[in-house]
C-alpha cells in the first residue's frame, strides 16, 4: 500500500505540475496535491484489496470455525466478486486519507523549511568501501 501510494503520488504530482502553464503553478499547488493524493489513495487501495481481503477472510472467526478455515476463507474468495467486496469503501477512504496526508506533509514542510536538498539526503553506510 504504501510504496504505491508514494510512487504513484510522485507520478501524478509531476505530471500534473508539467501539465499546468508555469504561471499557474503557485496558485494550483494545493489543489494538485489533493488530486494526486487522491489518485494515489485509490489506486494503492485498488493494489493492496486481494491481500487484505484474504487475510480478513482467513483471519476471521478462525477459532470457531476450526483448522479449515482459511481454505474455505480462500475458496469463498475465488467466488465472482470475493476480492472485490468492499473495494468502494477502500477507495473512498484511501482517498479522504491519501490526500489528507500529502495535503498536510505539503502544508508542513514550508513552516519547518524543509527544502528538496534535504529531502535528498540518505544514509549510505557503504559509500567508502566501495
Amino acid at each position: 500500500f504504501h510504496a504505491t501510494k508514494f510512487a504513484v503520488f510522485d507520478v501524478t504530482a509531476s505530471g500534473l505540475a508539467a501539465a499546468l502553464p508555469e504561471s499557474t503553478l503557485p496558485q494550483m499547488a494545493f489543489l494538485s496535491t489533493i488530486c494526486a493524493g487522491a489518485i494515489a489513495g485509490i489506486v494503492a487501495a485498488v493494489v493492496s484489496q486481494p491481500a487484505d481481503a484474504t487475510y480478513t477472510l482467513c483471519t476471521q472467526d478462525r477459532n470457531e470455525k476450526g483448522p479449515l478455515s482459511p481454505p474455505e476463507a480462500l475458496a469463498q474468495l475465488l467466488e465472482y466478486g470475493g476480492f472485490e467486496k468492499g473495494l468502494q469503501t477502500r477507495c473512498f477512504f484511501g482517498a479522504i486519507l491519501v490526500a489528507l496526508q500529502f495535503t498536510c506533509y505539503d502544508t508542513v514542510k514550508p513552516l519547518f523549511h524543509v527544502s528538496q536538498g534535504d529531502l535528498s539526503l540518505f544514509l549510505d553506510p557503504l559509500g567508502g568501501l566501495v
